[in-house]
């Protein structure tokens, strides 16, 4: 179902982000299915605009 969704999202034009991700398989699995954006605890816990910020340009320095 979920390979289905992303096909048929991608065919018609739109973009999708997957929600929720907790785990790297399932981030493994979304990846091999074609999905190129997702979120959830996986990636980062919810955190106030200042701290993701200050990470963003952490991750971005050389």
């Amino acid at each position: 179902m979920v390979r289905y969704m992303i096909r048929v999202t991608q065919a018609i034009g739109l973009d999708m982000v997957a929600e929720g991700v907790e785990t790297k398989d399932q981030a493994d699995f979304l990846s091999e299915c074609g999905c190129d954006i997702a979120q959830g605890f996986y990636y980062a816990k919810p955190m106030p605009l200042e701290d993701f910020n200050k990470k963003l340009q952490n991750q971005t320095k050389p």
